[in-house]
């Protein structure tokens, strides 16, 4: 082979390479919701289609996509989120790695789902409620849209009611400390927590100022 046809092949293997290798794909914001809701919840917070609006009963993982950011939205009850287990959505996120993961949805801010999340998105910050939302959910402004930290665009997701919202950075230790906490706690201090009733759903405290719900079955209210 001449010095000409080597230089030719090396060239045309090193542009093969460099196909392959080319960057996947960076969404700003993926929005998944459920079929299974009713209309109101299945609106995009991407009003002007921006960004990719996923059915989560037809989601499958597309290869070399990232989000910045991931927004669940629709009907929630802990233990169950967009009528799916909470592993279900945190295989969503495993799959985005999105830096900021906005909960928009009733009851998100919760043990069940952060639990999991942390086991797949490690390090994300999550957004969401301990409260219940209106049909219509939350509200974002044009920043959160926009490049940004985590920190800086959830200042940009807002309540209709003017509610504060929870934001916290996953850590699987600390929340595995926060659930230890909260089995420990006598009958009184559960009462004396408690955010909702069926299911019961008790407040606890994580590190930096976050408050999460956790699920608590009836037996531990009563006294012994």
């Amino acid at each position: 082979m001449t010095v000409l046809a080597r230089h030719w092949l090396l060239a045309l293997l090193l542009g093969a390479c460099a196909c392959q290798q080319a960057p996947g794909v960076q969404e700003r914001v993926v929005a998944i919701y459920s079929r299974a809701d009713v209309a109101e919840l299945q609106q995009s917070p991407c009003s002007d289609g921006r960004c990719p609006h996923v059915a989560l009963e037809d989601f499958s993982c597309p290869s070399g996509v990232r989000a910045e950011v991931l927004v669940l939205s629709g009907h929630s009850l802990p233990p169950s989120y967009l009528n799916a287990s909470p592993e279900d959505l945190a295989r969503v996120a495993r799959c985005y790695r999105p830096d900021l993961i906005v909960l928009d949805t009733c009851y998100g801010f919760s043990t069940p789902l952060l639990t999991a999340l942390a086991e797949e998105a490690p390090g994300a910050w999550v957004l969401g409620s301990t409260y219940k939302l209106p049909l219509d959910g939350l509200l974002y402004d044009e920043g959160f849209f926009q490049a940004g930290s985590p920190e800086q665009r959830a200042r940009f997701v807002r309540t209709r009611s003017g509610k504060a919202l929870e934001l916290w950075r996953l850590d699987a230790k600390a929340m595995d400390t926060a659930l230890e906490e909260v089995s420990r706690w006598e009958p009184a201090v559960l009462e004396a927590r408690l955010a909702r009733k069926h299911p019961n759903l008790v407040k606890v405290a994580l590190p930096g100022e976050a408050t999460a719900l956790v699920p608590v079955p009836p037996e531990r209210f009563r006294k012994r």
